[in-house]
């Protein structure tokens, strides 16, 4: 399942995902499964029609990527392999970043990065003006994303979501 909050010039998308890396880290053996948060760029298109279509609008580059991943040998709601991404180049992410306040508590951790947006965008942008309507919008509507995502976190623990391939 994928949401994604959209405003003018970026977006939060959040999504399942069961992943299994083909090549782990020692310790990261085994499928993992949880909830995917990015920051992403957004660009508007122009009309495909009439004035009165609908515009399509594009979710692009992810600038900024939490996982909030447990490993499935350690059963729903683990919380052994959360992590983060905060370089991210070309929609690649760089080394992942074990923290253990997302561990400790993975919603109050995402609360606090989502509020602190500002830092996010201004680490991959190089003036974040264009954007200040987007960072007031999303602070804003923080608790609403956070919910998304804890609604999601606990369709994953019953197992609704995030299933393994095939």
């Amino acid at each position: 399942m994928n949401v994604a909050y959209l405003y003018e010039r970026l977006g939060i998308a959040i999504e399942d995902v069961y992943f299994l890396e083909p090549d782990p880290e020692p310790g990261e053996e085994g499928p993992e499964r949880g909830v995917r948060v990015e920051v992403r760029l957004i660009e508007n298109q122009p009309l495909s029609g009439s004035r009165y279509s609908a515009y399509p609008i594009a979710i692009r580059t992810a600038i900024w990527r939490a996982d909030l991943f447990g490993s499935v040998a350690a059963g729903p709601g683990a919380r052994d392999r959360m992590h983060y991404h905060p370089l991210m180049a070309g929609d690649e992410p760089g080394e992942r970043q074990f923290e253990p306040a997302i561990r400790a508590d993975p919603l109050g951790w995402i609360a606090t990065e989502i509020e602190q947006i500002e830092k996010i965008v201004a680490a991959k942008v190089p003036d974040v003006t264009p954007y200040r309507r987007d960072l007031a919008e999303i602070r804003r509507q923080a608790p609403l994303i956070v919910g998304s995502i804890e609604q999601m976190m606990e369709q994953v623990h019953r197992m609704e979501l995030a299933a393994e391939p095939g």
